[in-house]
Parts: structure tokens; sequence; C-alpha cells
């Protein structure tokens, strides 16, 4: 007779939460892969949007604040992380219309970011073209290297 104590776990429980598996993830497709020369890139650009983040707010009212809070860099890195899987270019381009980026479509669809960097929500839309443009130059950096593979 298994032991009905509060602190032992009956056999029953341990055996199928030892042979329950998660399911493996599947690997991103090398085709969307953000390497480490797209990843110094994006870096870059999202320094210099938030760096004139920093320079558009009232000194008066946020001249305390550090230049960290308007994108830091864990924001960086997530945003970096997601552009592959989330934030595709089709899902941007969905925010433009006739060429003009949709203010308030590019707000709601930058909300995990906004909700953590409030400075950066007055911004938005100019964000959502800088990752549109990130696509654009993370593209013209695989067709190169896809070149140089041919040309070896």
């Amino acid at each position: 007779m298994p032991c009905t104590c509060r602190s032992c776990i009956p056999e029953s429980q341990t055996m199928s939460s030892a042979t329950s598996k998660v399911p493996p993830r599947k690997p991103l497709s090398l085709s969307i892969w953000v390497t480490r020369e797209m990843r110094e890139l994006a870096v870059e650009c999202l320094r210099e949007f938030q760096r004139l983040c920093w320079l558009d707010v009232d000194e008066l009212t946020t001249g305390m604040i550090p230049i960290e809070s308007y994108l830091p860099d864990p924001l960086i890195e997530t945003l970096i992380d997601s552009l592959p899987t989330f934030y595709t270019r089709s899902m941007l381009q969905s925010v433009v219309h006739n060429g003009e980026i949709n203010y308030r479509a590019s707000c709601t669809i930058m909300v995990p970011f906004t909700t953590q960097s409030t400075y950066v929500s007055d911004c938005s839309h100019e964000l959502i073209q800088i990752l549109i443009d990130l696509h654009t130059q993370f593209d013209g950096i695989r067709t190169r290297k896809r070149e140089e593979v041919k040309a070896r």
C-alpha cells in the first residue's frame, strides 16, 4: 500500500511527470536568423533611435531621465530577437497605407515595448519605419552572403 502522508508523492504521479516531455521547439529557418552582423547593425540603428527620442522630449519635464530609459538594452535585444518571428516584414507593412504609417496602428502593435518604455510611445511610428528598414537591410545582407557562398 502506498504512503498517504503529505510529504510523499505517489509513484503514479512521479512516473507520469518523468515521462511527460515538452515538445521540442522547431528551430528557426536559416533564412530568417539574425546573424552577428545583422545584430550589430540593428543595435546601432536602435541606439540612434534611442538618442533621437531622448533629444526630442521636453528637457524641463524629463531632464533628469537618463538616455538608457528611452530604450533600455534588454528591450533593444528583445526587439532584435523578435524581428524574425513576431515583427515580420508583412506584419510591419500591415500598418503602412499609401506609403504612410498609421500612427494608431503602430502604437497598437508596439504595445509590448511602449508599456515597458513609455518614452518611446510617442515615437512608435518611427520605430516601425526603423524595423521595416532593418528587414530590408537584413535581406541585403542575406543576399550578399548567399552570393558569397555560391562564389566559393
